[in-house]
Order: C-alpha cells, then structure tokens, then sequence
C-alpha cells in the first residue's frame, strides 16, 4: 500500500470474526518506520488533561496546569475519580490531531502523516473491506492515559456525527493486561463480554453502537499507555 501500513494480502480471517461479533483487531498495522515515526511524534507533544463536567468538556492545557498548581490538579483529578462512581466521566490527557489539522495547526510531522494516511481511500477501503461498513474519512485523536486515568461505559453514538467504526491504533510497547487500560466490551446490563490488550501497533475496530469502557490504568504501571483513536465516519 505504502511505506507507512503494512501490507495485507488476505483479510478473510478478520472479516469472518468482524462479522461474527462486529469487532476485531489487525495486529503489525504500521510498517517499522512508521512507529518510529510516531514514537518521535508522541515525544514532541504538549498533553492536555481533558474530563468533562457532565455534558460539559474541559481541557487543560499544559500553561493551565502549571497555572493551577499540584495541589488544585489533585483536586481535579479526586473530583473526576469521585464523580465516576455514579455517572459518565472521563479523565485522561490528549492531543486533538484532527481538530488542529481542520484548524491549519497540525505542525508535528509524524502526526500529518498518520492523519492523512487513515484518511487515505486506501485505508477507507480496508476499513470496509474488514467491517462491511462504508466510511468516507476518520477523525484522530492521540491520547495519553497514566496512572489513575480511565473512561467509563458509554456507545459512542452521537446524533448527527454519522460514526460507523470506532478504533484504537496502540502504541505503547510491552503492555501488561493486568496495567489496566484495556479495552473492554460490556454486555447490556453491563458484564464483561471481551477485553482488548493494548498490544502495541495493533489497530482495534468495532462498530457503534457498543457499550464499552477503557478499564483504569494501575498507579503502579511504570509507563503511560499511548495511542490514536477516533471514529470512521461517512460525510453523511
């Protein structure tokens, strides 16, 4: 296809489970030098915490925090956790790679050119090809979850943003299960159906609406958990 995604000359065996259970993982996604690539582009980020307050998002930047101070992030960051218990909540730092693209800020290498080739109509037609569902273009976010962080159950279906395919490109190497952080598929009264590792340059897809979760990531892992993620969407 290309020096950046690995080629694959036969998708029969991720089709029939794509089918089976409308999720499915394609392992070895990105070519050696793209990772690096990545790796490069993931070092040259400025995070930004991001939660939301009920229906409401909020995102600090790097300046913020260093504004707010240790003591009044921890406060933040105890709030998110408690609110959790009882509702919808997110708590994890991100990148937002297709909001700044749109926006003519995208400036980090590595980035552009990951963003363009999920864009490709190579990669749309792989997409399809794997899930039976036609997609026109992906939006991309690149996220980063330490120890603490985690986003609980929800489908991904929102009105009008016509989402088809969710995924998770990851991008953390050597990923311990038992680090959290795994992707996790709930049944409808909210049991365990099946749970992704995110092992690394590994692309995880799955149709919406599903319920789903990113399970907390341990206080004890040593290193974040990485990745890209978004939605592939028709334009309407």
């Amino acid at each position: 296809m290309n020096n950046f995604q690995s080629p694959r000359p036969n998708l029969d065996a991720e089709r029939r489970k794509f089918a089976h259970k409308g999720r499915g993982q394609l392992p070895d996604f990105l070519t050696p030098t793209a990772t690096a690539s990545l790796a490069k582009a993931l070092a040259a980020i400025e995070w930004r915490l991001v939660f939301n307050l009920g229906e409401r998002h909020v995102d600090l930047s790097g300046t913020d925090q260093t504004t707010l101070g240790p003591e009044k992030l921890g406060v933040i960051v105890a709030e998110a956790t408690a609110r959790a218990q009882s509702s919808f909540q997110y708590l994890y730092e991100n990148y937002p790679i297709a909001d700044l693209a749109a926006a003519g800020h995208l400036k980090i290498p590595g980035l552009r050119t990951i963003f363009a080739q999920l864009n490709s109509p190579e990669t749309c037609a792989l997409i399809e090809q794997v899930t039976g569902e036609k997609v026109d273009f992906c939006d991309m976010q690149a996220t980063k979850y330490s120890g603490g962080h985690f986003l609980t159950p929800h489908d991904d279906a929102v009105a009008e943003k016509n989402r088809k395919i969710a995924y998770v490109l990851s991008l953390s190497p050597n990923w311990q299960q038992s680090w959290g952080g795994n992707l996790q598929f709930l049944s409808d009264s909210g049991e365990l159906e099946e749970e992704f590792v995110p092992r690394f340059n590994t692309i995880s897809l799955f149709k919406i609406p599903v319920p789903h979760q990113v399970s907390p990531v341990s206080l004890l892992t040593p290193r974040p958990r990485y990745s890209l993620t978004g939605w592939f969407r028709t334009k309407d």
